[in-house]
């Protein structure tokens, strides 16, 4: 099984309703674990927060 945290986040605002958000998380496998950067961008709807798959 593998599991994710994350252990830092910082949302980063820009345009009218856009956001990246850059965060160190760590992986935990039966074999080891791994930290790794994500990056990822979203945009604001008046009610939710949305976000964008990194390619």
């Amino acid at each position: 099984m593998v599991e994710f945290k994350t252990l830092k986040s910082k949302e980063i605002k820009f345009g009218k309703n856009s956001f990246i958000e850059i965060s160190k998380r760590r992986v935990i496998t039966p074999v080891g674990e791994n930290d790794f950067i994500a990056i990822s961008r979203g945009y604001y709807l008046p009610v939710e927060i949305i976000y964008c798959t990194s390619k």
